[in-house]
């Protein structure tokens, strides 16, 4: 059963405006302009709530259709709606009881390990001892503008850098990469597509080696040589930015990260395995004992 009505008001039985199973469509319903909620019950059973979106403010004289959709992974919640206007126009419609969340991954050798605050005064804890490729648990957050303050771990005498990061998206699994140079680091808060395929497996690059800002990715099948007439996977363009996500069939490969426009190797080749389905995230960093070397660490949620 679907309920449209004002946030304020309770749900009442028969008070629905479509019944719906899979495939169907309702018919159009009026309504006066104003903020609403959508909120899905099983049929007939208003105490079993699937979903409640947040209050939205619908204009008057416009039309709109309304569709629900299982969650998938780019979704915290088992549900999501999307709003599609006259126009064309789509908005995603989320339920605010499942947070929006964020992980956090260090990619910068030059920071060690730090802990996380979400004030300048570092009394309020966010995470502890984020390392060097290794990422945090999936953290829920407020859905607005934030700060973090980042400080080596265990000690509050000094706060290394922070960092202001916009709004994110609602009810949508983010990261935030935290990368850059001696004195020079910064955080990146991105939303990378998680959806699996059935039909693929997915890698995506997220560079944060700060001496090698831009380079080549070659994925190939395991031993094949890298030769001069074989042309790059992904090229990835800077620093604090993920690649596109390269669609690989189930198999083993090696990878190699080279300079740009040329073949010479800067890094690998590092043995990859993947099975169709699989989401891969491959976080790029400078090698420690050697800033000219680029490692690759799987980040993958």
């Amino acid at each position: 059963d679907i309920y449209f009505q004002d946030p304020a008001e309770p749900l009442a039985p028969g008070g629905h405006v479509a019944r719906l199973s899979f495939g169907d469509v309702a018919d159009f319903s009026e309504f006066a302009g104003g903020e609403y909620t959508a909120t899905v019950t099983a049929a007939g059973d208003i105490d079993t709530v699937h979903f409640v979106s947040r209050p939205l403010t619908y204009i008057a004289r416009t039309s709109n259709t309304v569709s629900l959709f299982d969650g998938d992974e780019n979704e915290t919640g088992p549900f999501v709606m999307s709003l599609t206007s006259a126009l064309g126009q789509s908005l995603r419609i989320t339920d605010p009881a499942y947070p929006t969340t964020v992980r956090f991954v260090n990619g910068s050798v030059t920071l060690g390990t730090v802990d996380v605050y979400s004030d300048e005064t570092l009394t309020e804890l966010v995470v502890a001892g984020v390392e060097l490729g290794v990422p945090t648990a999936e953290l829920a957050t407020e859905l607005a503008e934030r700060s973090y303050y980042f400080t080596p771990a265990g000690s509050v005498a000094t706060t290394l850098f922070s960092t202001t990061v916009p709004e994110p998206p609602p009810s949508a699994p983010t990261d935030f990469f935290l990368v850059g140079d001696t004195d020079n680091w910064g955080g990146i808060n991105v939303a990378l597509d998680r959806a699996s395929t059935t039909t693929a497996a997915k890698v995506t690059f997220f560079n944060a080696a700060a001496n090698n800002q831009s380079f080549e990715v070659f994925i190939l099948e395991r031993d094949a040589e890298l030769t001069e007439d074989v042309f790059p996977t992904l090229a990835v363009p800077g620093l604090g930015i993920p690649s596109a996500a390269a669609g690989l069939a189930a198999g083993s490969y090696d990878v190699y990260i080279t300079s740009v426009g040329t073949r010479d190797i800067i890094g690998g080749p590092y043995e990859l395995d993947v099975a169709l389905g699989d989401v891969v995230y491959l976080l790029a960093t400078d090698d420690p004992l050697d800033t000219a070397v680029v490692v690759l660490e799987d980040v993958s949620p």
